[in-house]
């Protein structure tokens, strides 16, 4: 295993699961500054590459490296909400799934 330093505590202490649980977890440092890997046990995490991950609270819906807010859902890796109703499309149908962070919204 890693030694880290005095800022610093090995990411398999963490208590977020997708932290604590990559193998080479033992192998990594992360700040001790980081309260949500430290605090947060339901903290949604990816490791993205050696010894990095992205991280969303408990309550936020991890989505293509952005954190959706409540309401959302992840689609093609975008937050995403339902409309407001709106007028049908041509085929009758409803509008489709709104996607904010395309928009710039979020």
């Amino acid at each position: 295993s890693t030694n880290c330093s005095a800022t610093e505590r090995r990411a398999n202490e963490s208590v977020a699961a997708g932290v604590r649980n990559p193998s080479d977890a033992s192998q990594c440092c992360c700040p001790t500054d980081t309260a949500l890997v430290w605090t947060d046990s339901s903290a949604k995490c990816d490791e993205v590459g050696k010894c990095s991950w992205e991280c969303c609270g408990g309550k936020s819906k991890l989505c293509g490296g952005a954190c959706c807010a409540s309401g959302e859902r992840c689609i093609n890796k975008l937050c995403a909400t339902a409309p407001r109703p709106g007028p049908p499309t041509s085929k009758g149908e409803t509008w489709p799934w709104v996607v904010l962070a395309a928009a710039g919204l979020v």
